[in-house]
Formats: C-alpha cells, structure tokens, sequence
C-alpha cells in the first residue's frame, strides 16, 4: 500500500472515529436533557398531588410524546449518519458537511420543540390550581437545567 493511501486510511479510520464519539455524546447529552422521565416528571409528582383523572390524563400524553420522540430520535440518528458520510467522503468544513449538519441541528431543534409542546400539554392536563405549582417546578428545571 502507498504511503498517501495509508495516511489517507488511517486519516479516514480517526475522523471515523471522532465522529462517532461526538455523534455519541451529542445523543446522550440530547437523551438525558429532554428524556421525559428525567427530573422534572419527579419534581411534578413531588409539588403537584395529581387525581387519577389528571394521571390518566397526563398517561396517555407519555405514551403520545414517547412515540413522537421516537420518530425524531431516528431521523437523528439518519442525520448523524449523514453526517460521518459526509464527513468521510469530504474531509473538512465542506458544503457536504455543512448541509449534514444542519440536518442534525433540524433534529435536535424538533426534539427541543417537541418536549416543549410535551411539557405544556402536561400542564393544559392539569387542574387550573395545579398550575402554579407545575409552572414554579418547570421554571425552576429549566433554571438549573433539570429537564
């Protein structure tokens, strides 16, 4: 083998290979901010005693938003993919690269927006005078970064 075809293997092999260690550590960093069982759902439990017609209520909208962050969780994956493709087909900050990345930041913006349209469906469910105590403990999650 050439030594420029080595190099060029062996430069492919890390950029490989650093992608997949960002592309890993964006998902789980993206999972553990907006997965919906974090600490805001342990929090609304805590400050809000819920009826089992607010439970059922908010039940179902769970099992709706999981499906929901399911569907955009794949199309992150697909953008991921995309993304070391272009990345390996064209070493550098190129316009293949750029349009890869701007897939997964339309990625990561629906899950930021759906988790949005989640939580404020969580409290449409609630009782109004359950309101207040679910806005204090969600303002505070995002505060501190809890969500």
């Amino acid at each position: 083998m050439k030594p420029r075809c080595r190099f060029s293997l062996l430069l492919s092999i890390v950029l490989g290979c650093l992608l997949g260690a960002v592309a890993a550590g964006f998902m789980t960093f993206t999972w553990h901010r907006h997965h919906p069982r974090s600490d805001l759902h342990e929090m609304l439990h805590e400050a809000v005693p819920l009826d089992a017609q607010e439970q059922k209520i908010l039940d179902a909208q769970e099992r709706a938003f999981i499906q929901r962050r399911s569907m955009i969780e794949m199309h992150m994956q697909t953008a991921n993919r995309q993304l070391s493709e272009a990345i390996t087909n064209h070493p550098g900050w190129t316009p293949a690269v750029e349009a890869a990345m701007q897939h997964v930041e339309q990625a990561a913006a629906d899950l930021q927006r759906e988790t949005l349209v989640h939580i404020f469906e969580m409290r449409a469910g609630l009782k109004p005078e359950h309101r207040a105590a679910y806005d204090h403990v969600l303002i505070e999650a995002l505060r501190h970064g809890s969500p």
